[in-house]
């Protein structure tokens, strides 16, 4: 693994000799054939007296050559000294100031976060293991303070970083307890920062290959033309954790627009693309309010006629915010398997699972099959994914909404916490399932039946967006046929799939686990299945929405 350096922090420093300084090496790569797309600075930090690194010789060389290929202006610079690493920035921003296209800013060696400062700092040759957090600051160029110049010098371009660096020590990182983390970023607006790893990894060196394991697939990736960017990163995130699911990629990015490093016969971009950009923006937000609104205040739809949001006792609905997660488990069973990036639109999910007394609302008496009998609060069971239908076909025309179940994609967003999917539960909400909801060691604690049953919904702890029973209780329906190679299709990884042909049509997917399940079942990356048809006292669903 790439490391950072191991750094002593409130301990007694050694009086160590200092090593002579490596003075900056500096290999300019100019590209005066045809119209420069714009500016791009690499910088290959390998020579690390007390940590030399193998790949950022090649990584740095290679990647310069290639976007001196794709038409850029490129800067390249080797094993620089703290004051090489001031330079090449300030070179580096004094022509993006020139240039106001594109600015792409390219790193491999070593780097660290601070706890300190919430920053990501790329180290110079300068490093040494016994430096202070202080002194590792000093010696290292400050990635907040680039692509704020990046973006006050290039205010109408695009702005680009790849960082092929460690952003913590595998062991400790440089705070008083050991035990951070790392950093979520935010790149400014027309900024678009490319990290190999996630906050808290080390990034691998790929050993004994030429090149370091996300260069390795960021350059496969650069090569392909007509890649919109977006595109490219989540091929290359993909990639890399398919690879070493110790690694996720990472990327903070505020780009507007569509934007291509190897653009080929791409028609012309609309001049009122702004303009639409800009209205894009003011509808996004209008729904947004619209649908706040919604959950206290519905609105009255045309001829004045009120349609309630939900008119079913105990009903609410939780706002998820839409993003990008990393989908399944590499640690899990094959069907799970391999965990890909996809993109899922904002929604509305119930914050419980429907329960019998709202099926009985809609539908006029219980389910048939119903097994545990007489408990109100309790989630419906024993409904087929067909009856679902039903239900969902008589709610929609009662309250004038658009209900229906969740895909498989949105259930485990919304599971993993939405937005804090990175904090890695592997239950929803947590780690401790006893915690979380109703499986086969806990579902007798407050029985319903002779032999145990479900429970009534919310009387465990609810996830990081507020949903409960997501993990246990009953099994929940999703819209997704089933297939157990469903996520090695390119689909799969579009933004908001959803499995409507492919495979045998044979099986429903259910999500979630139930109260008679073990612990496993529970875990929110576990795939089940079961014929559309079939009504078990372990089936049940939560509602979705979007306005």
């Amino acid at each position: 693994m790439r490391k950072l350096f191991l750094l002593l922090w409130g301990l007694s420093l050694p009086l160590w000799p200092m090593v002579a300084q490596n003075r900056s090496v500096a290999k300019p790569i100019n590209n005066t054939a045809g119209d420069l797309k714009g500016v791009a600075l690499v910088i290959g930090n390998w020579k690390y007296p007390d940590n030399p690194l193998k790949n950022p010789e090649n990584d740095a060389k290679d990647m310069a050559e290639l976007f001196r290929q794709l038409g850029y202006e490129v800067i390249y610079y080797e094993n620089l000294s703290t004051e090489g690493m001031e330079k090449a920035h300030s070179e580096f921003i004094n022509r993006l100031g020139n240039n106001n296209k594109v600015g792409v800013f390219y790193f491999a060696g070593h780097g660290f976060e601070s706890q300190k400062d919430n920053t990501h700092y790329l180290n110079s040759v300068e490093m040494r293991k016994y430096h202070t957090l202080n002194q590792g600051i000093e010696k290292s160029l400050s990635l907040a303070t680039l692509w704020s110049d990046m973006t006050t010098t290039n205010p109408k371009g695009t702005n680009l970083l790849f960082i092929d660096a460690c952003r913590i020590y595998k062991d400790r990182s440089w705070t008083r307890d050991g035990n951070y983390k790392g950093n979520k970023v935010d790149a400014p607006r027309g900024t678009l920062a490319f990290f190999a790893a996630s906050p808290g990894q080390a990034a691998s060196e790929n050993a004994g290959q030429r090149n370091g394991l996300f260069t390795q697939e960021l350059k496969k990736q650069l090569s392909q033309p007509n890649l919109e960017i977006y595109d490219l990163v989540r091929n290359t995130a993909n990639e890399v954790f398919t690879k070493n699911d110790e690694q996720a990629p990472y990327w903070s990015g505020n780009l507007y627009g569509k934007f291509y490093l190897n653009p080929q016969n791409i028609p012309p971009p609309d001049p009122n693309e702004e303009a639409k950009r800009l209205q894009a923006e003011k509808d996004a937000e209008i729904a947004r309010l619209k649908k706040e609104l919604a959950k206290t205040s519905p609105p009255a739809p045309e001829g004045g006629v009120k349609k309630k949001f939900l008119d079913l006792p105990f009903a609410e609905m939780v706002y998820v915010e839409g993003g990008r997660f990393e989908m399944g488990s590499n640690k899990g069973y094959d069907d799970e398997k391999p965990v890909h990036i996809v993109t899922v639109s904002s929604f509305l999910m119930g914050k419980y699972e429907v329960t019998q007394a709202q099926w009985r609302a809609v539908m006029g008496s219980d389910p048939p099959e119903l097994y545990n009998k007489n408990c109100d609060d309790c989630p419906v069971d024993g409904v087929s994914w067909n009856d679902i239908q039903e239900f969902l076909q008589k709610l929609n025309a009662r309250s004038g909404g658009n209900y229906r179940l969740p895909t498989e994609a949105e259930w485990e967003y919304a599971a993993r916490g939405g937005k804090n999917w990175r904090d890695g539960y592997t239950y929803a909400g947590g780690n401790t399932l006893e915690t979380m909801g109703w499986f086969e060691a806990n579902y007798q604690d407050s029985k319903h039946g002779e032999q145990g049953t479900t429970h009534p919904v919310g009387k465990k702890l609810a996830n990081q967006l507020g949903i409960h029973d997501l993990s246990g209780n009953v099994w929940e329906w999703c819209s997704d046929w089933y297939s157990d190679n469903w996520y090695a299709q390119a689909a799969a990884s579009q933004s908001n799939p959803e499995n409507k042909d492919f495979g045998s049509k044979t099986n429903r997917v259910l999500r979630g686990g139930s109260w008679t399940y073990a612990p496993n079942f529970a875990c929110v990356a576990y795939r089940y299945n079961s014929p559309p048809g079939t009504r078990n006292g372990n089936y049940g669903f939560r509602l979705v929405s979007q306005f």
